[in-house]
């Protein structure tokens, strides 16, 4: 495994700019660096000065789940392959990037933990608004996730003269009390 640079980002990034597709191998090299970061972050943080409370060590990581699509932006449910939370989380903020904007009206994404969305006040939903590139979420209502729980990404609106496409959304997480 190899470290995080800024070349590898950039090569993944300018699949994304150019429209074309990631390779397995540029994104699997990237995840695998990623990986080692966070693994040698972890081995950097344990120990301390410790409390007496057990907690000596204790860390918090961020974790973004990515979800990713190459196409015009259409309203569905699930519009991306779903993502498992890997241990318990929990969910922070929802960021989304379009490439092509959406014109004559904003594109609103929301994300479901299990089938049911985590934005029960609706008007926290990340939305993008017309000729726009970028949102992001107010705070979700629902922020726990247990391991294995199932993250999908819906489209409910999008543009009405031009939908968007190209479309990256970010939910970003937190792991806590991590030893």
């Amino acid at each position: 495994m190899s470290k995080v640079d800024s070349t590898r980002i950039a090569a993944v990034k300018a699949n994304f700019e150019t429209g074309d597709k990631v390779t397995e191998t540029s994104l699997a090299d990237l995840i695998d660096a990623i990986a080692e970061a966070a693994q040698d972050h972890e081995h950097a943080a344990t120990g301390g000065s410790g409390s007496g409370t057990g907690d000596a060590g204790a860390i918090t990581i961020w974790k973004t789940l990515v979800f990713c699509g190459h196409q015009d932006l259409e309203v569905g449910t699930s519009v991306a392959p779903s993502v498992l939370a890997d241990a318990a989380l929990t969910i922070d903020k929802v960021y989304v990037y379009v490439q092509t904007p959406p014109t004559g009206a904003s594109a609103i994404f929301d994300v479901t933990k299990n089938g049911t969305t985590i934005f029960t006040n609706q008007d926290n939903r990340p939305e993008v608004a017309a000729d726009a590139n970028a949102a992001e979420s107010g705070v979700p209502d629902v922020t726990a996730l247990a391991k294995n729980d199932r993250v999908d990404v819906d489209v409910d609106q999008v543009g009405s003269t031009t939908p968007g496409g190209k479309w990256t959304v970010m939910v970003r997480c937190k792991q806590t009390n991590v030893v």
